[in-house]
């Protein structure tokens, strides 16, 4: 095709989208999409770092390889052109996944993938990295580095007579004849190799959580996915250190185990390590993944699948973050936190600390870590099971000050669904 036609229709389908306001209302959303097509009609390579500066304000010395911002953006971007897509009859936007540019794809040559127009001669944005080994390097030291703070911060901050422990929210660890497993909300990021067989580009998408979904991708796309490859390589929320710092403690002290406790990244997290431990979730609600639906089944809650949102299902109110890392940008913007307490499937309990972005996550690890606001959340549930909702104000990169929205009792006795309790009275299953 040629290049000022390509331009021509890719400019026409992106004004038509702007001026029947076909993306909603969220400005970060239409300044990523206005960016996105700023760079690919100019034809050059975006990459994540740039993105995260040029639409979300980060700082230059920033790290957005840990934040979840850029591709939680990009997917939900990507979701509204594909409903667009659906709708339309003619040529559509499309963003392609692992990406960072936008692509005509003719509706008559679609065949359910979408046939792509690019710009000859252009490569795909990626996330560069220079060279295997330096790629491996990066990835062992992180593990070793979380496996070695983890222990440090546990036997550190542990006090057997941690007072925070006996508190409602804490409380059911220390009587449950299960074990505790922490787990957290990591990120899976995969490869893709490219003509050399050397890894050039790491991708995260929000639709690709395990190994087991890469494989599934890589038999339903076929050659458009051929040089994706599992790296076995995992990602963290960047206010993941400090929430894990505050909570690491408490658990050790709840559960009264001389070993620091054990952890797992919900990327590795079977399903049938549900019904064998305490579970206590720290991370972004949209990392929850496989503890969504049993969390979440009997919950007045929902949460949306990219985690920028929480439903209050009963008011029909939407409690939705507008916070992007806002490093320069000095303005007072919304974070929601949510905390829950309750029985799980099989008379274990699974403990929620999360929040819609990094701000509330780390709101919420300071909730439960703290005497004072664990009084009064019981003072407000009761000594039992309960949910809570927090709204945490922002300005610029720090937090401001936050409050409880809802805080809702959970009756005695309800269950999340998915286990006879019968078929458990007798096991006690080791933690993995």
């Amino acid at each position: 095709m040629e290049d000022a036609d390509w331009k021509s229709r890719l400019r026409e389908e992106a004004e038509r989208i702007r001026l029947g306001k076909r993306l909603g209302k969220s400005a970060q959303i239409n300044r990523l999409f206005d960016y996105l097509v700023e760079r690919s009609l100019m034809g050059t390579a975006t990459k994540e770092i740039e993105v995260a500066r040029e639409v979300f304000g980060w700082s230059a010395d920033s790290n957005a390889g840990l934040d979840a911002t850029v591709r939680t953006h990009v997917h939900r971007l990507r979701k509204k052109l594909d409903e667009l897509a659906a709708e339309s009859d003619g040529d559509h936007l499309a963003l392609p996944r692992g990406e960072y540019r936008l692509v005509l794809v003719p509706q008559e040559h679609d065949g359910g993938r979408g046939i792509l127009f690019d710009r000859p001669g252009r490569s795909a944005a990626s996330i560069s990295i220079r060279g295997r080994h330096l790629f491996w390097i990066a990835a062992g030291l992180f593990g070793l580095a979380l496996a070695g703070w983890l222990g440090w911060i546990a036997h550190a901050g542990y006090h057997p007579a941690d007072r925070r422990a006996a508190s409602a929210f804490w409380k059911p660890l220390t009587t449950s004849r299960f074990p505790t497993l922490m787990v957290m909300g990591d990120d899976y990021t995969f490869g893709e190799f490219n003509d050399h067989g050397a890894v050039a580009r790491l991708i995260r998408d929000p639709a690709i959580n395990t190994r087991q979904d890469l494989d599934r991708e890589k038999l339903l796309v076929g050659g458009a996915s051929k040089g994706f490859v599992d790296l076995d390589y995992h990602t963290l929320p960047e206010a993941m250190g400090p929430a894990l710092t505050m909570v690491a403690p408490i658990v050790h002290a709840a559960t009264g185990d001389p070993e620091r406790p054990a952890v797992v990244g919900i990327s590795r997290f079977p399903t049938e390590m549900l019904g064998r431990n305490n579970i206590v979730y720290v991370g972004l609600l949209g990392g929850l993944r496989l503890l969504a639906a049993p969390l979440f089944e009997g919950s007045r809650f929902s949460v949306s699948d990219d985690g920028d949102s929480i439903l209050d299902r009963e008011t029909k109110r939407r409690f939705e973050s507008d916070w992007a890392d806002p490093a320069e940008d000095r303005l007072l913007r919304h974070d929601y936190a949510y905390i829950s307490s309750r029985p799980g499937p099989i008379g274990n309990w699974i403990l929620v600390i999360s929040g819609t972005r990094d701000p509330a996550l780390k709101e919420a690890a300071q909730i439960v870590s703290s005497r004072a606001k664990l009084d009064q959340l019981a003072r407000i549930a009761g000594n039992g099971p309960f949910e809570a909702v927090y709204e945490v104000r922002t300005y610029g990169p720090s937090n401001y000050t936050s409050r409880p929205i809802i805080v809702r009792p959970i009756p005695a006795g309800a269950r999340v669904p998915g286990a006879d309790p019968a078929k458990a009275q007798s096991r006690r299953q080791p933690s993995p």
